[in-house]
C-alpha cells in the first residue's frame, strides 16, 4: 500500500464556545429563547442546574454556549444579571427530586410575609421556641400527644359545639368564682359524691328530691 492511497480523514469543524448577556424574549415549557440584541443572534437556551433564580421575559441572563459542531451546540442560561420593575424573584428547583440546604445555623426572614406550602409540612427539632404577637389557626382535623403541658394566659376562651375529655385524675382549684350555666347538669359518681362548703345553698323552683338507702340530717 502506497502513502497515497490513504485517504484523509476529514475532521467536522468545530465551533469554539460563545457566552455573553442576552435579554430573554420567549419562555417555552423546556426552553428559553435569548437574543443579544434586538435585532442580534437568536438562541434556544436551557437553565443550567445552578441558575436558581428562575428567568422572567425581559430579564438581562448570563449565557454560555459549548464548543461543539454547528448544530450540536448546547445553550445554557447561567445566571439572572438584571431585573426591570417589581416582578417577584423566584428560586425553582422543580426538575431534582429534592432539595436540601444544610447548616450549622439558617435564618429565613421576611419584612412583609413569610409563607410556606406544601401537601405534607414536618418539622422535627429537639427545642422549640415561637414567640407570635396574634396568632390565627384554621385546623380540620388536630391530634396532640404530649407527655406534659402547661399553659399561661390571662384569658382562655373555647368555642365548641361539643367537648370530650377522658382522664383517670381530673383536678382543677378556682381562687374566686367558678360558674356554670347549662340547660342540664348531671355529676354521677360510681363511688362517692361531696359537697362541702360553709354557706351550701340547694334550690328548685317547683321540685328538690333527696333519695337513698339512709339519709342523715344534721
Amino acid at each position: 500500500m502506497q502513502v497515497h492511497d490513504l485517504q484523509r480523514l476529514r475532521v467536522p469543524a468545530t465551533a469554539p464556545a460563545h457566552q455573553g448577556s442576552a435579554i430573554v424574549r420567549e419562555l417555552r415549557e423546556q426552553s428559553i429563547a435569548l437574543s443579544e440584541e434586538p435585532d442580534g443572534e437568536a438562541w434556544i437556551a436551557r437553565r443550567a442546574a445552578s441558575c436558581l433564580l428562575a428567568p422572567e421575559v425581559g430579564d438581562r441572563v448570563w449565557f454560555v454556549v459549548e464548543a461543539g459542531a454547528p448544530g450540536q451546540q448546547r445553550c445554557f442560561v447561567t445566571a439572572v444579571l438584571e431585573r426591570e420593575g417589581d416582578a417577584a424573584a423566584r428560586l425553582d428547583v422543580a426538575g431534582a427530586p429534592e432539595l436540601r440546604i444544610e447548616a450549622t445555623r439558617l435564618t429565613l426572614r421576611a419584612e412583609a410575609q413569610l409563607e410556606l406550602q406544601a401537601d405534607e409540612l414536618r418539622a422535627r427539632g429537639r427545642l422549640a421556641r415561637v414567640v407570635l404577637d396574634e396568632c390565627s389557626s384554621v385546623l380540620r382535623t388536630l391530634f396532640t400527644h404530649a407527655s406534659k403541658v402547661t399553659v399561661v394566659g390571662k384569658v382562655v376562651e373555647t368555642l365548641a359545639d361539643r367537648i370530650s375529655q377522658h382522664s383517670k385524675i381530673s383536678q382543677r382549684s378556682v381562687e374566686q368564682i367558678d360558674q356554670v350555666k347549662a340547660g342540664t347538669i348531671d355529676y354521677r359518681a360510681t363511688c362517692s359524691a361531696q359537697i362541702g362548703a360553709e354557706h351550701a345553698l340547694v334550690t328548685g323552683a317547683e321540685l328538690v328530691k333527696i333519695d337513698g338507702g339512709q339519709i342523715h340530717l344534721g
